[in-house]
C-alpha cells in the first residue's frame, strides 16, 4: 500500500477571479486528476521502502 504524505502545488494567478473559480472546483479535480493518477503511476512502479520525491513533473 502506498501512502501519499504531502503533495505541494505552487500556483500564481493574476486574475482573482480566476483564482476563485480554480479553487471553487480543487476539490473534484485533486480527487480525479491527481490523486487517481498518482496512486495508478506509484502501483507501477517498483522502490525501496522510504520516500520517493518528485521535485516536479512537466
Amino acid at each position: 500500500m502506498h501512502t501519499i504524505g504531502k503533495i505541494v502545488f505552487n500556483f500564481r494567478m493574476e486574475e482573482e477571479e480566476k483564482a476563485r473559480r480554480f479553487y471553487g472546483k480543487w476539490d473534484s479535480f485533486f480527487s480525479q486528476s491527481v490523486e487517481k493518477v498518482t496512486v495508478r503511476v506509484l502501483e507501477r512502479l517498483s522502490f525501496p521502502a522510504g520516500n520517493l520525491q518528485v521535485d516536479g513533473l512537466k
